[in-house]
């Protein structure tokens, strides 16, 4: 996808993620992919599942070298890592914890050749709000190999089969006691299927003066597009499996969960122990932990270890988006609205990059999503001395169809 259609697309998704939407059938694309991982999940004899990427084999076909731009990119990288000693260490940890907890296998010797390999660049990505880890390294399946298609391009994408975000909130809402709850590392608790790890190769070593190394990614890879559909399914799948042994956990799995976050309730504190009891026990059976436990009635969690509890900032706690006070047990709105600098120019696309932080799954703050979207829109009716319509890195100030400033445009 080019960088205009990525554009295109996100000016599509901020129009639309305030609508309500209407069920619909599966697409013959999505509908290859459910059965595709119905015909090949597996559960070890841990519990935990096995998958296999949803390939579409005759773009597979034209997957091409991938190695050197991932060396490229790797040297990128290391030169990054070394102007910044705290980066490194984090990327350094990461990797060696991805290594130490099975999540990828160093390839030697006469393994590397034999079959077609896949090589994913990855970089670190810095997430100061987060609470736990705060450089996790991402790996790039979008990348193009030098025939032009990318892991991602390969892969099928599988049907949303959850709730919509407006639904699980509005539910949990309802309840008199609310449960909150993380699945830890979820992608990575979902094994990939032996045969199609060749596909999930990085090339990595901890220092400029080691050797090159290859390595094969065992779990499922955050980056690859049927990643998310892979995660929510196999979610399913355990609530599907599970349900006799723990019939409130597989409802919460299956209604109340979106990605990685549970977000669930009950009228009772006795029922909501059970719950939180018969989660706790669903997931870890097939191989998920729960964590940053949080509700706003104290007894439900008066057992939960400290190191499980979710760890409230000044702010609250983050769930689907959206800013939880559990003493309040009131929803807040939390944006950070960078200031346009002096030195940046003022332009369609630095408009749009702002007003897109803002995020409204309930509808709460229609009103101020209407007039960012206003705000957009008249941008669009600008035009240069010409009488043309400049495109969206052009300086505003330089359309004369309307006096425009930082200040009047909206």
């Amino acid at each position: 996808m080019s960088t205009a259609e990525k554009f295109e697309e996100l000016v599509a998704r901020f129009w639309s993620c305030e609508e309500v939407g209407t069920s619909k059938g599966f697409s013959p694309e999505e509908t290859r992919c459910e059965l595709f991982y119905a015909n090949t999940v597996r559960r070890e004899t841990d519990g935990r599942f096995t998958v296999s990427l949803p390939r579409n084999v005759d773009v597979l076909a034209q997957l091409g070298e991938s190695r050197d731009i991932a060396l490229r990119r790797l040297h990128g990288t290391e030169r990054r890592l070394a102007r910044d000693d705290g980066l490194r260490e984090q990327y350094i940890a990461f990797m060696s914890e991805y290594q130490q907890l099975g999540h990828m296998r160093k390839v030697v010797g006469e393994e590397i050749n034999p079959c077609q390999r896949c090589y994913l660049p990855h970089h670190p990505v810095i997430k100061e709000a987060s609470t736990t880890t705060k450089v996790r390294v991402v790996f790039d399946a979008s990348c193009k190999t030098k025939s032009g298609k990318s892991l991602n391009d390969c892969l099928l994408v599988g049907p949303i089969i959850q709730d919509d975000l407006r639904s699980i909130i509005l539910r949990c809402r309802i309840k008199q006691i609310m449960l909150v709850a993380d699945v830890e590392k979820m992608f990575r608790q979902i094994n990939v299927h032996q045969e199609d790890r060749s596909l999930q190769c990085i090339l990595w070593r901890e220092s400029p003066s080691e050797e090159v190394s290859v390595y094969e990614l065992n779990t499922m890879t955050y980056g690859t597009k049927s990643a998310p559909f892979l995660a929510t399914r196999t979610l399913k799948q355990l609530a599907m499996e599970e349900e006799q042994r723990f019939p409130i956990a597989a409802r919460a799995a299956s209604e109340d969960t979106y990605m990685d976050d549970v977000l669930t309730g009950t009228d009772d504190v006795e029922e909501a122990l059970r719950l939180r009891f018969e989660l706790e026990k669903m997931m870890e059976s097939g191989g998920f932990r729960l964590r940053k436990w949080a509700s706003n009635h104290p007894a439900v969690l008066r057992d939960v270890p400290e190191s499980y509890l979710a760890i409230p900032d000044s702010t609250g706690i983050r769930a689907l988006g959206l800013i939880w006070i559990p003493k309040k047990d009131v929803f807040k709105f939390h944006f950070t609205m960078p200031p346009v600098e002096h030195s940046e120019v003022l332009t369609e696309r630095l408009i749009l990059s702002r007003i897109a932080t803002l995020f409204d799954p309930e509808g709460d703050i229609g009103p101020v999503i209407t007039t960012a979207k206003i705000c957009m829109q008249s941008s669009w009716t600008l035009i240069d001395q010409g009488g043309n319509r400049l495109d969206w890195d052009q300086p505003l100030c330089a359309k004369t169809g309307k006096n425009i400033n930082n200040n009047s445009l909206c």
